[in-house]
């Protein structure tokens, strides 16, 4: 018998599959709770997403990196709002508007578009 948690009917969200396109790893799905393991060499870790209601979704990226990685959040024709909150690590963003990278301080947050995670140093 199949387990029943696996819904198998849902794609995964096309940020995960941005993410799996360039480090590699296992997209699986558990009740709708979409998870990206990986270990390549970019580094390794597990990047989770989670899709509410009305459009909302939660990326919770827990990884150690050996190469900076530089991505957009979402779609560059969408009006959306991405916060960001850093618990540990080094993180930067740029906003549409500008071309210079700020830093997001652990434990404060930052919306924006584009986002690098540092490599571990």
């Amino acid at each position: 018998m199949e387990n029943p948690s696996k819904t198998q009917c849902i794609a995964p969200p096309q940020q995960l599959i941005n993410f799996h396109n360039v480090v590699g790893g296992e997209i699986s799905e558990d009740y709708g709770l979409f998870k990206l393991v990986f270990n390549s060499d970019f580094g390794c870790g597990k990047i989770t997403c989670a899709q509410l209601s009305r459009g909302i979704s939660v990326l919770d990226i827990e990884v150690l990196l050996t190469k900076d990685l530089r991505f957009r959040l979402g779609t560059p024709d969408a009006h959306l709002f991405h916060f960001i909150y850093c618990l540990e690590g080094t993180a930067h963003f740029k906003s549409n508007h500008d071309d210079k990278y700020q830093k997001i301080e652990e434990l404060k947050s930052a919306y924006y578009h584009v986002i690098i995670i540092q490599k571990t140093k």
